[in-house]
């Protein structure tokens, strides 16, 4: 993901997905910008389309072990998208649930810039996000938005892989990205230079560490670290005090408070592969219950994928409501108060 347009993510996606398959596994990447959708085009099969069987969605096969769902894939290239958030939300979902997938090692997700209605619906869509691969050029500007990636990552509670300097030398500057990592302890995965071939190799639709040594050994440098961070995080421990610390950076989706601070946690226990706990709301009818549990699950899935959690939603008691309320008067978002 990134936080600005046309800094390479796609292709960076793109080419990790490729390392990925010729290293024998089976993975898939979404195309989740639905209103410029590249990745077919950047890999050489905007010629194909998605077929349908039994309901689902067929996905285009670029190699045996690679496969991809796009819009790009069901509408002409010349067709706008010209589609609010709902409609958006909708055909995210069924590019992700019904899509037949087949059983995947990695699922990577070429995200659209900014901020917005495809990110919010990714990660309500997929419990369990391992983490997320911020890419961007060393300029200022470009710095900005990355900024705003990963204070986006931060609230919805998605571990930071690490960022990636692309287009990185004489032209657009270098090491600044670095320099970000180092300040905010966030892995720095390596760096790509700006460099014609990487430009050509999009153009002709063929990963470009294909043919070319140098862009190969760095390419490599940056998977390597990628996996090396996955790795790290599925061998962290949990534990009651690793759920809490968690959800204690887990931002209320309509009041600047961590869903801990408003008291709205209790009874975490992590028992057998599970992790329980009780939700505290403070009328069980509040419109944003779902996207409080949504970002809950996806907390904890990000410590340990494999855990199962089981989520108890109780309402709160008036001496918790006045507590709640008191916080929250001083932290909405908007205009929105619960009434």
């Amino acid at each position: 993901m990134s936080g600005k347009g046309g800094v390479g993510k796609t292709t960076v996606a793109v080419n990790l997905a490729y390392y990925l398959a010729d290293n024998d596994n089976v993975v898939g990447i979404l195309d989740a910008d639905v209103h410029g959708p590249n990745v077919l085009k950047l890999m050489g099969i905007d010629n194909q389309h998605m077929g349908t069987h039994d309901n689902k969605l067929v996905p285009i096969y670029a190699t045996p072990n690679l496969r991809v769902s796009s819009l790009a894939g069901l509408v002409s290239d010349e067709s706008a998208i010209i589609w609010r958030g709902p409609l958006k939300h909708k055909a995210l979902s069924q590019l992700i649930n019904d899509t037949e997938w087949g059983d995947l090692d990695y699922l990577i997700v070429d995200f659209p810039p900014g901020t917005g209605d495809e990110l919010i619906s990714i990660a309500q869509f997929i419990n369990g996000i391992t983490g997320a691969v911020i890419v961007s050029t060393p300029q200022h500007v470009s710095l900005l938005d990355m900024g705003r990636a990963i204070d986006f990552c931060r609230k919805m509670n998605i571990k930071i892989i690490g960022l990636i300097e692309n287009m990185s030398g004489d032209i657009f500057g270098k090491g600044t990205v670095k320099d970000v990592c180092d300040s905010q302890d966030i892995p720095f995965l390596g760096m790509l230079p700006l460099n014609r071939k990487i430009v050509q190799s999009g153009e002709d639709g063929i990963p470009f560490y294909h043919d070319n040594d140098g862009l190969r050994n760095e390419f490599n440098i940056i998977v390597q670290n990628i996996l090396k961070n996955i790795e790290n995080k599925e061998e962290a421990s949990l534990s009651e005090d690793s759920v809490m610390t968690t959800l204690s950076k887990t931002i209320h989706p309509e009041i600047d408070y961590s869903l801990t601070d408003l008291g709205m946690i209790k009874h975490v226990n992590v028992k057998n592969g599970t992790v329980s706990l009780v939700l505290l709301l403070p009328f069980l009818n509040v419109p944003v219950k779902d996207d409080i549990i949504s970002l809950i699950t996806n907390a904890i899935k990000g410590l340990d994928n494999k855990i199962k959690v089981d989520i108890t939603i109780e309402e709160m008691n008036d001496s918790e409501r006045q507590q709640f309320m008191a916080m929250a008067q001083k932290g909405w978002k908007d205009n929105t108060q619960y009434t």
